[in-house]
């Protein structure tokens, strides 16, 4: 059996804490069903973090640097666990 890099994971809470777990898994022995459902979650986090890009665009245009600057910043963190899911995707496929 064939082990993937630690994959760390930002895990949020119910009571909205935050920490970070580092997972290791089984490389090719997630089912393909498994893999689409994780490539959907890809996608949609990337959607959202563009759209969150796109708006932090609109409120620094208007002057809201504030404003831009924390919608930035969670699109940033948005974007990053995306890439971190893509990489995880693509160590199960292989």
């Amino acid at each position: 059996m064939v082990w993937s890099q630690n994959i760390p994971v930002l895990i949020i809470d119910a009571s909205g804490g935050k920490f970070e777990k580092v997972f290791r898994v089984c490389l090719g022995c997630m089912k393909q069903q498994a893999i689409s459902v994780l490539l959907q979650a890809y996608f949609e986090l990337q959607r959202t973090a563009f759209k969150l890009y796109e708006e932090s665009d609109t409120f620094f245009e208007r002057g809201d640097l504030l404003e831009a600057g924390i919608i930035q910043g969670i699109a940033d963190k948005i974007y990053e666990e995306a890439e971190n899911l893509d990489i995880f995707i693509t160590e199960m496929e292989s």
